[in-house]
């Protein structure tokens, strides 16, 4: 049996030049980064990446980048959002190919953000993705992309498929969703689950470790401080875990409002990017944005560590 998989993996965003072609040398920036503050895996190809922009040969080529510069030293979940059964099985194929350790997606994405995916369409995803690799598979249950599985259809969906071992929750309810998890885990075979993960950016990870979260996946700018809270958590000094994640906090609300654009001008900020260019649609990050990026860096700087 595999060992579990646990603790922070950071969400590598995708690093863009002006004209807006990847950096791929941005991207070793990142991991390396991660890596010296201390991570434990990481997520490849997701929402914080804005995976959403990128061609299928972008997203392939950042895979391939991520896998290679790791060289084996975390894990590596890569994601496979995708607009369908066939594109879905192409992308996890792909990941296990160079050498991923786990995927992670949720149902087609199209259908799942108009509300079109039934339970009977989300088994069939999730069946055809299970039988075409032998890596473990994360479930995304993701809101911002048409996420509605309960605990119980999550699951049924481990208990069905042999590599479906990871569930990543960040709706609503993540909190409530992950101890309900917990407790239907405790009803299924031995090896049919391995964990849940937080998700939702790390905002609720205190009450999701409370539940028994294994793990958290939030954007990456903070990383040394979201290994410190986990730490101090698994140590079981909880106080200290709550102190440091309510300054977190300050940040994660800052970046639920502008998202990438906000994680990567705090990474400018602590030397990684010298490009803050994001493809995606956001608000507009103007001069009293990065002002207040300037704030927010200059509350944490005393708590990090690289």
């Amino acid at each position: 049996m595999k060992k579990q998989l646990r603790g922070i993996f950071p969400v590598i965003p995708t690093p863009f030049h002006e004209d807006m072609s990847v950096d791929y040398d941005a991207v070793k920036r990142v991991v390396d980064f991660c890596l010296d503050c201390g991570a434990h895996g990481f997520l490849t190809t997701a929402m914080a990446s804005e995976f959403y922009t990128l061609t299928d040969s972008e997203h392939n080529q950042i895979v391939e980048t991520i896998i290679s510069h790791t060289a084996g030293r975390v894990p590596v979940v890569v994601g496979i959002a995708s607009r369908s059964i066939p594109h879905g099985v192409m992308f996890a194929k792909h990941a296990q190919d160079v050498g991923a350790d786990a995927i992670m997606s949720t149902p087609p994405v199209v259908e799942s953000v108009l509300g079109k995916v039934t339970w009977d369409k989300a088994r069939a995803y999730y069946n055809a993705i299970d039988e075409a690799v032998s890596i473990p598979i994360f479930i995304q249950n993701a809101p911002e992309l048409g996420g509605t599985l309960t605990a119980e259809q999550m699951m049924q969906l481990a208990a069905e498929n042999e590599h479906l071992q990871y569930a990543k929750e960040e709706g609503r309810n993540s909190q409530q969703i992950t101890g309900r998890m917990m407790e239907l885990w405790k009803k299924l075979p031995e090896g049919s689950f391995s964990g849940v993960f937080s998700g939702g950016g790390g905002f609720t990870m205190i009450g999701d470790m409370t539940r028994g979260a294994c793990g958290i996946m939030p954007c990456c700018a903070v990383t040394d401080l979201y290994v410190d809270i986990w730490n101090m958590f698994q140590d079981g000094n909880i106080e200290g875990a709550r102190k440091m994640h309510n300054l977190v906090v300050i940040a994660q609300l800052y970046e639920k409002n502008y998202w990438n654009a906000f994680t990567k001008s705090l990474l400018i900020k602590r030397g990684v990017l010298t490009c803050d260019a994001i493809r995606e649609t956001t608000p507009l990050y103007d001069e009293t944005c990065y002002k207040e990026t300037q704030r927010i860096y200059d509350l944490l700087k005393p708590y990090f560590r690289v």
